[in-house]
């Protein structure tokens, strides 16, 4: 993998890693306060799935930022549907995120 490429999958493993942060501190910080406990524990949850992701991502790249993504696609689709978090919030930021799971996936499949 050439050193371009060892960027891309540092960059993608780098968001996978914010996402934990995302979900385990910010719904208990007054920024972004939950207070139902179901939203709570499923902010942990979705934070060990991604550190589970960012983890094993180390050994194979491709396939955990593939189930990253689909996980974090999976996540902007639930809280579309349930009004929690429409698809034009934090557009930009959802955007970066998913395209840098892209760009991890297409630079851990070159050589």
């Amino acid at each position: 993998m050439t050193n371009e490429n060892q960027v891309f999958v540092k960059l993608a493993r780098g968001v996978l890693f914010l996402l934990v942060f995302i979900h385990w501190v910010l719904p208990f910080t007054p920024v972004n306060q939950h207070p139902e406990i179901t939203i709570k524990i499923g902010s942990l949850v979705l934070g060990a799935a991604f550190l589970f992701l960012a983890i094993r991502s180390i050994a194979s790249p491709r396939l955990y930022f593939l189930l990253g993504l689909a996980l974090l696609v999976a996540v902007y689709i639930v809280s579309a549907t349930t009004g929690a978090s429409p698809l034009r919030e934090g557009l930009v930021v959802k955007v970066v995120f998913g395209a840098a799971h892209v760009i991890g996936v297409i630079s851990s499949s070159k050589k």
